[in-house]
């Protein structure tokens, strides 16, 4: 197997193996919910180490400022 048949091959796979986050409903009030590359959102909680603070505060939709989100998220955990 050549190289471009080696690359050709892993796009197939990673087409027809589509990430389960795809599915996933979000509640972007205690979810991370930041845009991932695949057109879902993020489905960890508001703490997620993945994406910077700047991401989840960019999220639209939220009923309120991330910041206030976090801490009653926090606070209830």
């Amino acid at each position: 197997m050549n190289s471009t048949e080696i690359r050709n091959t892993a796009q197939v796979d990673s087409e027809q193996g589509k990430s389960p986050e795809s599915k996933v409903t979000v509640d972007i009030e205690r979810q991370c919910a930041v845009p991932l590359a695949s057109g879902a959102q993020c489905p960890r909680d508001l703490t997620c180490t993945r994406h910077g603070m700047s991401a989840k505060r960019a999220v639209p939709g939220r009923s309120a400022p991330f910041d206030q989100l976090l801490a009653i998220y926090q606070r209830d955990d």
